[in-house]
């Protein structure tokens, strides 16, 4: 019996159509399943980053633009067949904006509660996983030099 063997380079597949998901996704995907009830957010990665210091704005949108271009599973959406087959969708790149809260000028206490309340629902917010990519931006000004940056992901992003 000859064992096949995957080939030793990647190979390059046509863009534009379904893709089936891989072993762990599908095993993500089927989650809800076996774990009926378990909280959406379950799944979601969180990441923060404080930044001080001056900020370039648009130099902040043209890493993300370019980071999404680059990462197709950034740009994935999952659905399911009329067959009931989940598969993956890689769409276009749409701009790349993150959402954008200014905190500046409150209170320590309001502005800490405005943070907490802020981060828990970008990471609580459960993903359209058929309409939007599985991955959300939020950036927070706290100061005039001050930022929190906010990124989520969908762990199908990372499988």
């Amino acid at each position: 019996m000859e064992i096949p063997t995957a080939p030793s380079r990647p190979t390059r597949i046509e863009r534009g159509s379904d893709f089936p998901l891989s072993f762990s996704q599908s095993f993500i995907w089927h989650h809800p399943l076996w774990a009926p009830g378990a909280p959406a957010h379950f799944w979601h990665l969180p990441l923060f980053i404080r930044i001080r210091g001056p900020l370039d704005m648009a130099a902040l949108h043209a890493a993300l633009e370019r980071l999404v271009a680059r990462h197709e599973a950034l740009r994935t959406t999952f659905h399911r067949l009329p067959s009931g087959a989940p598969v993956q969708r890689i769409a276009d790149l749409g701009p790349v904006v993150p959402d954008m809260v200014d905190l500046r000028g409150q209170a320590v206490e309001r502005q800490a509660q405005e943070i907490e309340r802020r981060l828990q629902e970008a990471f609580r917010t459960p993903f359209d996983l058929a309409e939007t990519p599985p991955f959300r931006f939020l950036m927070l000004r706290l100061a005039e030099k001050e930022y929190l940056f906010f990124t989520v992901g969908h762990h199908l992003v990372a499988d």
